[in-house]
């Protein structure tokens, strides 16, 4: 007679890939790698970058993008809101999800800018996560921060970048 082990019940939460749902819509990372690909913007940014979206206790909710700057790249406000802008023209074109269920004053992502070598930093966290090269290629191991997109139940952006100066 062959004994069976006791049935071991695992509940997993939050999403299996690096998708948001943001107002119903689901945003996928690869629409903000064709945002950040775009000849306006694409000589600034080095492809890496963290999706969030937090939800405020009223239930606003803000769909914000850090996003890791090249070498040499200095932050400034046209940069970010190009990036921004571009950003958002890509998700309007690619995603229906996006276009039709988010309102249009919630369609602006807050776009936070980063110098290189910022995000692969995350102190405490062992949250395994990918990091999309700018070639397209996946780097697999590093902790959240050097991710591409960061689950809402994994972590938040502010406690990655809490001891991080701007």
């Amino acid at each position: 007679m062959t004994t069976t082990p006791a049935a071991t019940l695992v509940y997993l939460f939050g999403r299996a890939d690096f998708t948001v749902s943001y107002y119903g819509a689901n945003v996928y990372p690869e629409n903000i790698s064709v945002g950040l690909e775009q000849p306006a913007v694409r000589d600034w940014v080095s492809g890496k970058f963290v999706l969030e979206v937090i939800e405020a206790r009223a239930r606003d909710k803000t769909f914000c993008i850090m996003v890791e700057l090249l070498p040499g790249v200095t932050e400034d406000t046209a940069k970010t809101h190009a990036i921004a802008h571009s950003i958002k023209s890509q998700l309007l074109r690619l995603n229906s999800e996006f276009a039709n269920y988010v309102p249009q004053e919630h369609q602006t992502p807050e776009v936070r800018l980063r110098p290189a070598g910022i995000l692969p930093i995350s102190r405490g966290r062992q949250t395994p996560l990918h990091a999309r090269t700018r070639q397209g290629e996946i780097e697999s191991g590093g902790l959240i921060g050097s991710g591409y997109a960061a689950n809402r139940a994994a972590v938040h952006l502010n406690d990655i970048f809490a001891d991080i100066q701007p």
